[in-house]
């Protein structure tokens, strides 16, 4: 059932209408801008006996919605409370939807549900915590640019180019 939702919500930020409304302010500089650290990243901080992971969209403007695929080894870390970053707005409006597909799997979809500009600068897109069988390394995650590229878009219905990771912490 969690697979289906997760589908449902990947299938709707990759093909939803967006959110209307007047965004002209937002969209004047066209397509996503990026600054020095621009695309998706990945950084850590211990919390305990584990390690919180955020993905961030740096640099972004009129952010509304994405989707992506973190991939890692399944054998060597236990993925737990996977949750949205909160980067598009508060529980009330957004929609998330997160789950380790398959082993060393974990995607994601999270789009705003109402019409208005999308969001500007460094977008927290995902959080989830990490249990450690060894040595921690951020290296070991990777977003998955080849068998899922990440998908987003902005509140005119245009797709937002994420390139590659700039940098990790």
């Amino acid at each position: 059932m969690q697979r289906i939702l997760l589908f449902l919500l990947i299938a709707l930020v990759a093909s939803c209408r967006g959110g209307g409304g007047d965004n002209s302010a937002a969209l004047e500089s066209g397509p996503a801008q990026f600054d020095a650290n621009p695309g998706l990243q990945l950084s850590w901080a211990e919390s305990g006996g584990s390690v919180d992971v955020t993905l961030t969209a740096g640099q972004v403007v009129d952010l509304y919605q994405a989707a992506a695929a973190i991939t890692y080894p399944p054998d060597k870390y236990t993925i737990s409370e996977i949750a949205p970053g909160g980067g598009l707005g508060n529980p009330s409006e957004t929609f998330f939807a997160g789950a380790e597909t398959r082993p060393g799997r974990l995607e994601f979809g999270y789009t705003k549900r109402f019409a208005g500009p999308g969001e500007l600068g460094d977008v927290a897109l995902l959080s989830f915590r990490v249990a450690e069988a060894g040595q921690f390394r951020i290296s070991d995650f990777q977003v998955d640019y080849e068998e899922t590229p990440p998908v987003a878009r902005d509140s005119g219905k245009q797709a937002i180019d994420l390139p590659s990771p700039g940098g990790e912490q």
